[in-house]
């Protein structure tokens, strides 16, 4: 039984190069935020979860890993695994690869939970439906999440394939190295 979240498929489009003949990094975020959006659709946090709540996902942080270029009419893969999830936030990671399995990019996302009902957007806890098994994706993906029964689960049974993230690419800082000379040089 495949139980994987399923891979989002995309081609760069032309306004997506930039004026060094490949795609922009802008374009980069947009497809990391478009399978970030299809994830959401599969485990209930679709149109009409959003209507009726007044709530959905902001990104609070997201980093992206520039490995490979990619040119206009390319086509690559967005696999996403769910990293961990608490009563408010998700932690995601996700890689662009190529259609040779080549990866162009990793990007590190963590969500947050948002209800617009007051007019402000605030933090929000996940609605209970959110945390018990969502029949809407084996519905729309063919995959069968009802194993997991929960959001909560699926994180569990990511486990192993979490693993195998890249050491050193999750949870990294971004930062240069001091220079060996004093500051007031510059």
């Amino acid at each position: 039984m495949n139980t994987e979240i399923p891979t989002r498929a995309f081609r760069v489009l032309p306004d997506w190069v930039d004026f060094n003949g490949h795609m922009g990094d802008f374009a980069y975020g947009i497809a990391f935020s478009r399978a970030v959006t299809a994830l959401m659709e599969e485990v209930g946090l679709d149109d009409a979860y959003r209507a009726e709540s007044e709530a959905t996902l902001y990104t609070l942080e997201m980093r992206i890993g520039y490995q490979r270029e990619c040119h206009e009419g390319d086509a690559f893969t967005i696999s996403t695994r769910v990293l961990a999830v608490d009563a408010k936030r998700m932690h995601l990671y996700q890689e662009m690869l190529d259609e040779s399995g080549e990866r162009l990019a990793w990007c590190e996302q963590v969500l947050l939970h948002v209800a617009r009902k007051s007019g402000a957007p605030r933090a929000a806890r996940f609605r209970p439906p959110l945390r018990r098994a969502s029949r809407r994706w084996k519905r729309s993906s063919g995959t069968n999440l009802t194993r997991y029964g929960s959001i909560d689960r699926l994180v569990s049974a990511e486990a192993p394939r979490v693993r195998m993230v890249r050491a050193g690419q999750v949870f990294r800082t971004i930062k240069l190295r001091r220079p060996p000379w004093p500051s007031h040089c510059f």
